[in-house]
């Protein structure tokens, strides 16, 4: 059912998750300094700030 895969698919992102930070990063609309994450390119500057990338 696509309710229960969206929840676990919420529970695995917070378990990813390094600290509240973090955490509070996934579920924040806006980052400290202002900026708005719905932007086209505010979840790479998230990736950026806390040096993610793919392998």
């Amino acid at each position: 059912m696509l309710v229960e895969k969206c929840m676990n698919f919420a529970c695995e992102m917070m378990d990813l998750c390094r600290g509240t930070q973090e955490v509070e990063a996934v579920i924040s609309d806006f980052l400290e300094d202002g900026t708005n994450i719905r932007d086209p390119l505010g979840r790479l500057r998230l990736a950026i700030r806390f040096e993610e990338k793919k392998v």
